[in-house]
């Protein structure tokens, strides 16, 4: 079993057989601070459904409701990221360059569908 700290929560990441979520690939129960995942799924795909239910936990961390706006979800997401990521020692270095006493800048960036930069 693995642990993620998500605001000041520590989840337990449970890697169950698919058996045990027959009708979705994980799940998250901020009640209880853990979250499921099927242990069937491609390498691929299990990240995509670690991050999936991250979200939802710190969508809980985070406080928002239903209603939530993108920019107040863009804010609370950037700043309880930004603890979990340092919190448990993910490495974001490929992302970051320092260029002599400059600060760090982002080396790539996000785009959309029209190649239009994300900031």
């Amino acid at each position: 079993m693995n642990e993620i700290k998500v605001g000041h929560l520590i989840y337990q990441i449970q890697y169950v057989p698919p058996e045990e979520l027959p009708e979705e690939h994980g799940c998250c129960v901020p009640d209880y601070q853990y979250i499921k995942v099927s242990q069937a799924l491609s390498p691929e795909k299990m990240l995509e459904v670690e991050l999936h239910e991250l979200i939802h936990a710190m969508w809980d961390v985070a406080g928002l409701k239903e209603s939530a706006t993108e920019e107040e979800v863009a804010t609370a997401f950037g700043k309880v990221l930004a603890g979990v990521v340092l919190d448990n020692s993910w490495s974001v270095a490929p992302f970051l360059v320092q260029e002599n006493d400059e600060p760090f800048s982002v080396v790539a960036e996000f785009v959309t569908d029209d190649d239009e930069p994300i900031h």
